[in-house]
């Protein structure tokens, strides 16, 4: 995919707390819910998981948007990516899946092996965010870590079991 094919302006939080192990705490809730959701994490039968992830605030006017990779290859060309709605209500934020694809990515270009719901713009948007991940630092996550979450976070997930 050309960089300039889709404009993706990704905007980070600055403010994310990070735990002990530096892992931001808005990666630690996704992957909890991620796995509470009964979505895959990484190789099966891994006990860590590799993890980046990017925050948009621009692609849906008024939604703030979670992009989380797990990456299944060392080298990170293979992966499954979500896409996650982020909330806060009354003190307590919710982690929405919304959707999930697995891919394949070279220097050239991402190709999906199970693509994500939505047309070419959804599929155009998680690409440009897989790029914009795979930029960043990486996270590694202990699988039993990831069934732990703060108090204050809700899951949900509009994708059920698609594409498991």
């Amino acid at each position: 995919m050309k960089k300039n094919t889709v404009v993706l302006s990704l905007i980070f939080l600055s403010t994310v707390t990070r735990a002990q192990d530096g892992t931001p705490n808005v990666l630690r809730d996704a992957a909890h819910c991620l796995a509470v959701e009964n979505f895959e994490l990484g190789k099966p039968g891994s006990t860590a998981i590799r993890l980046g992830y990017v925050i948009d605030k621009e692609s849906y006017p008024g939604e703030t948007v979670m992009y989380v990779v797990s990456y299944t290859k060392e080298d990170r060309s293979k992966g499954l990516v979500y896409t996650i709605f982020l909330t806060e209500k009354d003190g307590k934020s919710s982690f929405n899946i919304q959707n999930n694809a697995t891919f394949v990515s070279s220097k050239k270009d991402i190709h999906f092996r199970n693509p994500p719901l939505g047309g070419v713009w959804t599929q155009q948007h998680v690409m440009g965010a897989i790029e914009e991940i795979q930029k960043q630092a990486t996270y590694t996550l202990g699988v039993t870590e990831a069934f732990s979450l703060s108090a204050s976070t809700t899951c949900d997930s509009y994708v059920g079991n698609l594409h498991k």
